[in-house]
């Protein structure tokens, strides 16, 4: 694993907040707008989430990419479709699955993911 968002808000804003020029609210809505990291809830029309999530990608040299939504969560469900898309125009490869609350069905997304791993060691050096 090269990166993940398990703990995402905990590291949100890059660098330190300055707070010594202004006051510590609007110290900290700059930091957010001018240093946040790449995440779903930032919208920017000049670099789309899905660029912003290639850039990362290719940073980190990750092999793949796996989209684990939530089954409750709409959000990560409306954003899996726009992922995908450009993911494929780009050819990036990528494994995407929805879970829930059933604990039961982890196991077939634990074999569901290790097929997708082994496939990618297999074909490695292959086009997307």
């Amino acid at each position: 694993m090269v990166d993940d968002d398990y703990m995402l808000g905990s590291r949100m804003i890059l660098g330190d907040i300055d707070s010594k020029t202004t006051s510590p609210l609007t110290a900290i809505a700059n930091a957010y707008i001018k240093q946040s990291q790449y995440s779903s809830s930032i919208y920017d029309v000049h670099d789309p989430k899905e660029h912003r999530l290639a850039k990362i990608v290719k940073r980190r040299g990750a092999d793949v990419v796996i989209f684990a939504s939530a089954s409750f969560c709409d959000p990560s469900l409306l954003d899996a479709p726009i992922f995908q898309n450009a993911f494929n125009q780009m050819g990036i490869r990528y494994i995407a699955f929805q879970f829930s609350e059933n604990i039961n069905q982890f196991k077939v997304i634990k074999e569901q993911v290790g097929t997708f791993s082994d496939s990618i060691k297999l074909w490695e050096g292959e086009p997307a």
